[in-house]
């Protein structure tokens, strides 16, 4: 009985631990995860992981990367949805506002992701099926970290899901509408 509960023991440590991201992108440094709950009187909710990977790159120093797997249900059939970091890691609003605005440590104008002078919390949109879940993998963020005690860290911050699509462009937030979906992203 004992080894049984071992053996049990140990796979779910296994399991808390493993990383949707696979070692082509370097050995795991670091894992974070947000539940994401339900606001602005919504269905929404999900998980969001947040794996960071070092490797070395061809000057032989370290490079990270963020690589962020989002699993969310709830949502409009068939539509987009912005989807954001945001500064403060509290979703106890039913509105999520507590949350704050999106994170952006550097001071940028808000934009597209992948743009070099947008937020760090500007992650794009995410798309839901004809079910109302959205699932996928946006890898090779550089712009934030999973490290402690640093300015572009997204630990102890809230990760939101928008009412409509992120125009990327409108100033401050893309014009994605209320904060259906929040959760906050705490290490594993």
């Amino acid at each position: 009985m004992l080894t049984r509960l071992c053996l049990l023991a140990l796979t779910l440590t296994a399991c808390a631990t493993q990383s949707p991201v696979d070692e082509a992108y370097g050995p795991v440094v670091a894992v974070a995860v947000a539940n994401v709950e339900a606001r602005s009187g919504s269905r929404v909710n999900g998980t969001v992981t947040f794996t960071e990977t070092e490797r070395t790159a061809s000057d032989g120093t370290a490079e990270r990367r963020v690589h962020v797997q989002y699993d969310l249900h709830g949502l409009t059939p068939n539509e987009a949805r912005g989807f954001h970091i945001h500064m403060v890691g509290n979703c106890s609003g039913a509105d999520a506002m507590t949350a704050a605005g999106h994170f952006n440590p550097e001071g940028h104008n808000h934009g597209s992701m992948n743009g070099s002078q947008s937020h760090a919390g500007d992650l794009g949109n995410i798309k839901a099926d004809a079910n109302g879940n959205a699932s996928g993998l946006i890898k090779d963020l550089r712009k934030i970290t999973l490290r402690e005690r640093v300015p572009n860290s997204v630990l102890w911050r809230s990760v939101i899901v928008h009412a409509q699509a992120d125009d990327l462009v409108s100033q401050p937030t893309g014009n994605a509408g209320a904060r259906v979906g929040c959760g906050v992203i705490v290490p594993d």
